[in-house]
């Protein structure tokens, strides 16, 4: 018996999460070499964190959402692209189990960090919002 959900359950249901934030034309599972449409977001694992207690074992993947914009020029492009980002926290926070892939556990999104990327020679302002899920399972030790 597996002792967590499995990570492409995982991963897959956190992108389906930031595709219900619908100005958001793509969402890759890796990073872009070159970005084809904007607003584009990616998710990759930040980090993660196991530990056991007992029969249970919990897995705290933390996972980046990048979102990629053009560089802004105004101010209002700015705010749109900051909202945007709250907007895939909102996602996160309104579906905490990504639609039943975390069966026991949750996610939340706890804070971001804002700056800039260069992606297949172009400059793009990046809002990375961090996404931290706690997933229980069996121990895997257990009898």
């Amino acid at each position: 018996m597996p002792s967590t959900t499995p990570y492409a359950d995982i991963l897959h249901g956190l992108q389906d999460v930031v595709l219900t934030v619908t100005d958001i034309k793509a969402v890759l599972l890796y990073e872009p070499s070159a970005i084809q449409v904007t607003p584009t977001a990616y998710i990759l694992l930040d980090r993660y964190a196991r530990n056991q207690r007992g029969q249970i074992t919990a897995t705290r993947p933390r996972f980046m959402v990048r979102l990629c914009v053009p560089v802004p020029t105004s101010e209002d492009e700015e705010i749109a692209a900051v909202e945007l980002a709250f907007a895939i926290a909102d996602a996160v926070d309104a579906d905490s189990q990504f639609t039943g892939a975390i069966v026991a556990g949750m996610a939340q999104s706890p804070d971001g960090i804002a700056g800039w990327v260069r992606i297949g020679g172009t400059l793009y302002r990046a809002l990375d919002v961090f996404v931290e899920c706690v997933v229980k399972g069996a121990y895997a030790g257990a009898l």
